[in-house]
């Protein structure tokens, strides 16, 4: 019996949203065994009958069969016909349009006065991580700013970065700052972290005239950029900081690890935070490049937001929200805590013998032109940790899939390639699409709280910054990443990688065995018992 046959016979069924062919799972991890992976309803129950009539059909076909439950990201990928609530297809699948609108119709354009070039007047760099070392690296560049303070980040919301930002008020001549509307706040790491207005206040408060503040025009028909303004970065005099992590608690706690007498410990740093990747350059070329691109945004964006009422587009936009089980959250991560280990920051000098050359990236930039050409360059290794590989079902940009395929040829020419991606949001389907594309299933392992975005090439080059690896991240969003062409840059982090491939990141999938998933949350629609409501950003991460 043909597959479309079956498909048809399947998708009748009032509970089954899809039926494709899929790949068996042994040990929660895909194998080479294709079998029928039927999608159905989080919120309805397969009784025992139904499966084994299913089962019984099946089985006539030569294929087996697997029930998964439909996690939110799959049902907004599903087709206008799949047989869900009208509401939810109403709101959603409008939504869905707008997504894809907004993505060939942004209005960026780059400032006049500057350029993306690779600098050779780099003084040092400062490697630090989270949840190991962040805070306090961070805390120390703001502690020595003076005079003009620039920051552009995705989410500011930790109280304990706004008051080292208060305490230094008197030494900043201007507080310069773009941020990404509507954070989330109130629950797990950052359940003491303030609401974006009311930190904006108080900043306000202190500042006054010396505030320079707006929200990035991410929205609406004018948009500047695509859905995410995602960069984290600050500049100050010839000193920048950038890395993968927001200016929240959960990518930036404030108590760092290595800092205490006894970290052993506290293994629970590594379950509770992100992994993050950050650093700190002196280099005027690269501080003045960009200071002079977020000033940009922030003129820009305060023009464009005022045009912001009169667009229908922009009105019509929703926040997006899931219900997710109290249970799903608490599970653990699961590792042994033999062999791990936090590491301290590092702070590497440029000499005559030992050089750092740096070329920045920013999407919508030049961030594809020059990561092309970087994985071109591997000859041994490629190690690849970022929260996202996200391969859509349909409509991938060219670009985003370009890069997949440079890397996956390498791994074909027998390079080292390995990849770690964020494991708790991952589903069945986006694994499934990962080995259809091609790459070797032993080169992947998930990872629990993974937030970073580095690719280390030959251990001699290094990229760092806030690009996921996404059809938005890769091309349209507003992200700001560093290519580091220093062998002891490179090695911290390849040390990092390698400690994470060993004794965080696993091949377990979370597969949806249970009817308690994480679904869409609708409009007004109560909390169900023992789940609570999130954004959708908050949940799957900024992709």
């Amino acid at each position: 019996m043909k597959f479309e046959e079956i498909k048809k016979q399947l998708e009748i069924h009032p509970f089954v949203l899809e039926a494709r062919i899929g790949f068996t799972l042994k040990e929660d991890w895909i194998t080479d065994e294709e079998s029928i992976v039927l999608k159905v309803r989080p919120e309805l129950e397969l009784g025992q009958k139904g499966l084994q009539k299913l089962q019984e059909y099946v089985n006539e076909s030569g294929y087996k069969i697997d029930i998964e439950y439909a996690t939110p990201q799959d049902i907004l990928e599903l087709e206008e016909d799949s047989p869900l609530d009208i509401d939810l297809l109403s709101r959603y699948n409008k939504d869905r349009e707008n997504t894809k609108s907004k993505y060939g119709n942004i209005t960026y354009s780059p400032p006049n006065n500057v350029s993306l070039e690779k600098a050779n007047d780099v003084k040092s760099v400062v490697c630090s991580l989270s949840p190991d070392n962040g805070w306090g690296v961070l805390q120390e560049f703001i502690l020595n700013a003076k005079g003009d303070l620039t920051i552009g980040m995705y989410d500011f919301t930790a109280p304990h970065i706004l008051d080292t930002l208060i305490e230094k008020a008197g030494d900043i001549n201007q507080l310069n700052l773009v941020i990404q509307e509507k954070a989330n706040v109130g629950s797990g790491t950052k359940a003491n972290d303030l609401k974006e207005q009311e930190l904006i206040e108080k900043l306000r408060k202190v500042y006054k005239d010396k505030f320079n503040f707006a929200y990035a025009h991410v929205k609406g028909k004018n948009r500047i950029f695509g859905g995410y303004y995602h960069i984290k970065v600050a500049t100050n005099n010839d000193l920048f900081w950038l890395s993968s992590g927001n200016w929240q608690s959960s990518n930036l706690p404030d108590a760092s690890p290595t800092d205490l007498s006894d970290n052993s410990n506290n293994i629970n740093y590594l379950k509770k935070y992100n992994r993050e990747w950050h650093v700190v350059v002196e280099s005027q070329k690269l501080t003045d490049i960009y200071q002079e691109f977020l000033l940009h945004d922030l003129n820009e964006s305060r023009k464009k937001n005022r045009e912001i009422d009169t667009d229908k587009d922009y009105l019509f936009e929703i926040e997006r929200e899931v219900f997710v089980p109290i249970d799903f959250l608490l599970k653990q991560i699961e590792f042994t805590e033999k062999g791990l280990e936090y590491f301290k920051p590092k702070k590497i000098k440029n000499t005559e013998n030992a050089t750092i050359e740096v070329m920045p990236l920013l999407t919508p930039d030049n961030f594809y032109e020059r990561v092309s050409e970087l994985l071109k360059t591997a000859q041994r290794s490629i190690y690849f940790q970022n929260q996202a590989l996200s391969i859509k079902k349909k409509g991938n940009s060219e670009k985003f899939m370009s890069l997949l395929k440079i890397m996956l040829q390498k791994q074909k020419e027998g390079i080292d390639v390995k990849i770690i991606i964020r494991g708790e949001f991952i589903t069945r389907e986006q694994l499934e699409r990962i080995k259809r594309f091609g790459f070797d299933m032993d080169s992947i392992k998930l990872q629990d709280r993974c937030h970073n975005k580095g690719i280390i090439i030959d251990s001699k080059i290094a990229l760092i910054g806030s690009h996921n690896f996404s059809n938005g991240g890769t091309t349209i969003n507003r992200d700001a990443s560093l290519i580091f062409y220093n062998d002891e840059v490179s090695n911290y982090y390849k040390k990092i990688f390698e400690h994470d491939w060993n004794h965080l990141a696993t091949r377990k999938l979370r597969t949806n065995k249970s009817y308690n998933t994480p679904r869409i949350a609708l409009p007004n629609e109560s909390t169900p018992k023992n789940m609570v409501r999130m954004s959708w950003d908050d949940f799957y991460g900024e992709l």
